[in-house]
């Protein structure tokens, strides 16, 4: 939710310039990097935190693709659309479905080469 208030107050263009400036933000500055501490706590907190490194070579970058392909589609049409006080409940019906992706990555085994 701050993350769109932050994203609301910092860029003010209105219409399709506006929504794609927020996506830019979100999708190409934010979201990697919590993509990769995401897959670097998860791995730490089940006490494996030696396959951190390999983990995030494994799924980081697939993770940042899939990111991309649900959330750019999705993310240009809320802030397009969706007016600022519904834009993170939109976004919790799609982080539904993203949870459930993330999770599978998070949880596939490490393969060490």
């Amino acid at each position: 939710m701050i993350l769109y208030l932050f994203l609301s107050k910092m860029i003010t263009m209105p219409g399709a310039s506006g929504a794609f400036l927020c996506l830019l933000l979100d999708q190409f500055g934010f979201a990697p990097i919590f993509i990769g501490v995401f897959l670097s706590a998860l791995v730490t907190l089940e006490g494996r935190p030696s396959q951190v490194m390999p983990k995030l070579k494994q799924e980081w970058f697939s993770s940042v693709v899939a990111n991309w392909q649900l959330w750019i589609p999705f993310q240009f049409l809320n802030f397009l659309f969706v007016p600022q006080k519904f834009q993170v409940l939109a976004a919790n019906f799609v982080a539904l479905a993203w949870n459930v992706i993330l999770s599978f990555k998070g949880h596939r085994e490490v393969v060490l080469k």
